[in-house]
């Protein structure tokens, strides 16, 4: 605590994510009002923070506060949340995953934080319906939103985050095709609703749709989905990158390879646990698209589908080969095709995620994340 002391008034970023020896109440809330630049904080899963850290954190950094990480902290409450949206208007980046907030600290985000830019929520169990609008009615700079696993959740619209480009509602499980409005999300690029249960074949077609140059989409644990989700993202999702279509049990080998024929952009497909695909149609259906001069798919994941060994012909072809990294994962080199340079341009031109000056700096520093798939964001599907 020394060091964070005696550098207060010239520090810019200040990282403690999972620091454990540090009396917040004692030696970091006194030192607030000497942090006279700071922009970027992460105190996410610091034993200690309360919300008398986050009331101090609002009512001394507002005027350079941009970017803040506040996930896992268990001993913060709607007070200290309210704190920091009332206190810090300039957040562009928000973190408060795994935190008890319930809709007042919506109310207050949607109410105050009209430059926010970014927002991450995972977990955060207790808000409903009536939050997430607040907050998508009140912050129409959004482009990046994470509402993983949003359990009241039971319908969305965003009609008013014109510029959302990733948008991720993993394990929201209670939204249906009737309660999940599409018709504003023409700028989004990334949409993942793996394990949202209820969705099904008419919410698919209203997507593609809709959003046109959708690139990444994840409809993992999607049981209800059929050939006919397929067969409209093979004639609308003309952009598609990355799909992931893991424990998805109603879809045919025919219908893959339809897809695989119909988007030859696409570069990754995941079909983790598709136990319902048979070696016989893999072959009959995959082998002409797979093998094709035009073909862009580097990652294909049959993980947990088929024996191995059983889709030789993937590794075995003379042009471009797969590598068999694990049993049925398999990887090649990339390749960009005519469409996929097309794609990549069109997508720099269109698309232009947490832009502003603002950003770009704090984007440098390698901290902003898309909300993925991995991480929250961009996504690192996870």
């Amino acid at each position: 605590h020394g060091a964070v002391r005696n550098s207060a008034s010239s520090l810019v970023v200040l990282f403690l994510s999972g620091y454990r020896g540090f009396d917040f109440g004692r030696h970091f809330e006194p030192i607030l009002p000497r942090f006279e630049r700071l922009r970027v904080v992460d105190l996410s899963f610091c034993e200690g923070v309360s919300d008398g850290t986050l009331v101090g954190i609002g009512s001394n950094l507002g005027s350079t506060l941009e970017v803040l990480y506040l996930k896992g902290l268990a001993e913060v409450t709607d007070e200290g949340v309210k704190a920091v949206a009332e206190g810090c208007r300039n957040l562009a980046v928000l973190e408060m995953s795994h935190v008890k907030m319930t809709d007042a600290s919506a109310f207050a985000i949607g109410a105050n934080l009209k430059r926010l830019q970014a927002l991450y929520f995972k977990d955060n169990y207790l808000l409903t319906d009536t939050g997430v609008a607040a907050i998508a009615e009140g912050c129409s700079k959004i482009s990046q939103l994470t509402l993983w696993g949003c359990i009241e959740l039971t319908k969305a619209s965003f009609a008013s985050l014109s510029n959302i480009t990733s948008l991720n509602l993993w394990g929201c499980h209670f939204l249906c095709d009737d309660h999940l409005d599409t018709g504003a999300l023409g700028a989004l690029r990334t949409l993942i609703v793996a394990e949202c249960h209820k969705l099904g074949d008419r919410f698919v077609a209203s997507l593609v749709e809709d959003v046109p140059n959708l690139q990444h989409l994840n409809l993992r644990y999607l049981r209800r989905i059929t050939d006919d989700s397929l067969y409209a993202i093979a004639r609308k999702a003309k952009n598609l990158f990355s799909l992931d279509l893991s424990f998805c049990a109603k879809l045919s080998a025919e219908a893959v390879g339809s897809l695989l024929l119909s988007l030859p952009c696409l570069s990754e497909l995941h079909l983790f646990g598709c136990t319902q695909l048979q070696p016989e149609g893999v072959s009959q259906f995959w082998t002409i698209p797979l093998t094709s001069e035009s073909s862009c798919l580097s990652v294909l994941d049959l993980r947990s589908c088929l024996a191995a060994g059983s889709v030789a012909f993937l590794t075995s072809q003379v042009s471009r080969p797969f590598n068999e990294l694990l049993p049925n994962f398999f990887t090649r080199d990339a390749r960009w095709g005519e469409g996929s340079q097309h794609r990549r341009l069109f997508d720099k031109v269109l698309s232009a995620p947490l832009d502003g000056s603002t950003l770009m700096s704090v984007a440098s520093l390698g901290k902003i994340r898309s909300g993925s798939f991995g991480s929250y964001g961009q996504f690192t599907w996870g």
